[in-house]
């Protein structure tokens, strides 16, 4: 899983990894400092009340540049579901509901909310 930020569409930088194991870190770094990332649990169950996510991934991601941490659960098919602060006091995402687009309707919404789509590179054969 890759982040892609509007703000900076030439800059693709790695989230997930490839058959991850728990205790595995791994970091991003910037001229503006690192973020490590580390696999906490995975088949974890999830319910968000509007659904139930089963085997999900949760990553602790501290971002010593910015001087936060979270901890994101990962569902299976679905992506990022649930973002808290590692203390759990504080929900900083939650998703609500999911909605079924077919491929013109998502096409329509990346052009909407992602004006920089066409210029996007895709470096993901680095290695990071």
């Amino acid at each position: 899983t890759y982040y892609i930020m509007d703000s900076a569409p030439f800059e693709i930088y790695p989230v997930l990894k490839n058959n991850m194991t728990v205790g595995q870190t791994w970091s991003y770094d910037t001229e503006y400092g690192s973020t490590i990332y580390e696999v906490m649990d995975m088949g974890v169950d999830l319910d968000l009340g509007f659904a139930k996510f089963e085997d999900c991934l949760l990553l602790r991601e501290d971002n010593q540049a910015a001087g936060h941490q979270s901890l994101t659960y990962y569902a299976p098919g679905r992506g990022s579901v649930y973002v808290t602060a590692p203390g759990g006091n504080s929900e900083y995402y939650k998703m609500t509901a999911m909605t079924k687009i077919d491929a013109a309707e998502a096409v329509r919404t990346i052009k909407k909310w992602c004006p920089n789509y066409m210029d996007i590179k895709d470096d993901r054969a680095q290695s990071y």
